[in-house]
């Protein structure tokens, strides 16, 4: 293998594994692969020798810039090195375009995507990490098209921003002297590394398309919508949530009609009062805003809208410390106290189906035991479903005189069985038979402690009671069904 520098084993390692930990957060199977490479002022290239850059033959394709970029003179001063330093960045940025464009080049055609670090100088080359990934595996999850990255450079998807964010991080060790000895340690927090992918990418959809005065920025400030949606989502009003939305767009933007508006806008970071107007969002209506300021009440008219822009998202309220970015309604980011995460998928009735089949044959009605699995999936906190034949002898096993009168579906009783801890257990005709059980069970061989006690609980009743299915949803979102 080529090396560029001396501790490069360490700091690839380093980052494999701080992507695959970032990566399984978000419960996304992608493959990749990191390598740094190098291209000198003649084009040429120094790649490892397994790098899936194999076609990066483009000294006779491609112009590299005039220069390598020069740190600044430590000895400068003030001014002086303020704009050294300026010089040095626009040099780094014209080298890391050079380097996704000839790595972009070399995978032509193999359905591959690549994120390239900002660049550094390192004996008489431009280096930068850079990952490579398949198209196909990072759209299977919730994005937009990429060519809102191809053609604006941002961000089509919160998973594309985890790699982003993680390249990020590490091209500061490349500008170290030395880089790579002290990644022989853990030296980041994988959730805070998805957290400022969260909030970066947020921030490039918000901030497309708006026009802010300089003079207002430079008064108040560069605004965080991540942290004060954070912070609205917190705020009970008159001792309920209270639900809405939130439109964000420029305000002269034709896709958005204003149906109430304020006389002077108010800061978006001005918690409680935005928190209070969020309580009028009834009727189709959503809060105005355009990351800043919030100027009004209004409604989003997609006839009037090009979506190829992608420059309005939506904000929706989902209950006490948790809301959801879209765009067009297509969910991108879901964020539960501070912490990003992909959408949950939606189930996949058919699967569901096929278990039923499988396990009971044509007894069960599978209409209303699929209604009773979509109210447990749409339960934020988790929730397991037990469905047996013998429910009612079960139950009283289980619940003894405690348990409660057996009852037909009813969906607004089902919601507020599942809330609760505890299992509920139903008939193969949908009839609930328990709620709030706790199921028993032997320890078994396939249990698995980073799953949480629901899922090893659940784990050990199947391994117990074969005759039942089982459907476990997890409060991050992950939907299993035991025994298949």
């Amino acid at each position: 293998m080529h090396q560029i520098l001396r501790f490069e084993k360490q700091i690839l390692a380093a980052c494999e594994k701080h992507l695959t930990d970032v990566l399984a957060l978000l419960h996304c199977k992608i493959e990749f692969q990191v390598s740094i490479v190098g291209m000198d002022v003649n084009g040429l290239a120094v790649l490892p020798d397994d790098s899936l850059l194999v076609e990066w033959d483009t000294h006779d394709k491609f112009t590299a810039p005039d220069e390598l970029p020069e740190h600044p003179d430590a000895d400068l001063k003030g001014d002086d090195w303020h704009r050294a330093f300026q010089a040095y960045d626009l040099q780094c940025g014209d080298w890391w375009r050079a380097l996704r464009d000839a790595a972009n080049l070399a995978l032509a055609g193999q359905g591959k995507l690549v994120s390239v670090s900002p660049t550094v100088e390192v004996d008489g080359k431009a280096i930068a990490l850079v990952v490579v990934f398949s198209e196909a595996d990072i759209m299977r999850y919730p994005s937009v098209s990429m060519d809102v990255f191809r053609d604006r450079g941002r961000w089509p998807s919160l998973q594309f921003g985890a790699i982003e964010a993680v390249l990020n991080q590490f091209a500061e060790e490349l500008d170290k002297r030395n880089p790579g000895r002290a990644y022989l340690y853990e030296p980041f927090d994988p959730q805070q590394t998805l957290r400022i992918a969260g909030e970066f990418f947020l921030r490039m959809h918000s901030w497309a398309g708006k026009r802010f005065s300089a003079l207002d920025i430079q008064l108040r400030g560069t605004l965080k919508l991540f942290d004060a949606i954070n912070t609205i989502a917190s705020y009970p009003y008159e001792q309920r949530e209270g639900l809405g939305g939130m439109i964000v767009a420029d305000r002269a933007h034709e896709g958005v009609e204003t149906v109430i508006e304020y006389k002077l806008p108010m800061l978006v970071n001005v918690h409680r009062r935005v928190r209070k107007v969020l309580e009028m969002c009834s009727g189709g209506l959503s809060i105005l805003c355009d990351s800043r300021y919030v100027w009004g009440l209004g409604k989003f008219d997609d006839k009037k809208y090009d979506p190829s822009q992608m420059d309005i998202c939506t904000i929706e309220f989902l209950g006490h410390h948790h809301w959801q970015m879209s765009h067009l309604d297509k969910p991108l980011m879901d964020v539960r106290y501070g912490n990003p995460s992909l959408p949950r998928p939606p189930v996949d009735l058919a699967v569901v189906r096929a278990a039923l089949a499988k396990h009971f044959g044509s007894e069960p009605n599978v209409g209303i035991l699929c209604d009773v699995i979509n109210i447990a999936v749409k339960a934020h906190h988790g929730a397991v479903v037990v469905i047996t034949k013998g429910a009612a002898g079960e139950c009283d096993r289980l619940a003894g005189k405690v348990g409660i009168k057996p009852f037909d579906f009813n969906a607004e009783a089902l919601k507020g069985a599942i809330s609760i801890d505890g299992a509920i257990m139903v008939d193969l005709q949908g009839v609930c038979h328990g709620v709030g059980l706790i199921l028993d069970g032997t320890v078994g061989k396939k249990e698995n402690p980073a799953r949480g006690a629901r899922y090893n609980a659940v784990l050990r009743y199947s391994n117990a009671h074969p005759e039942s299915l089982i459907v476990v949803v997890s409060e991050d979102g992950m939907f299993n069904i035991f025994p298949e």
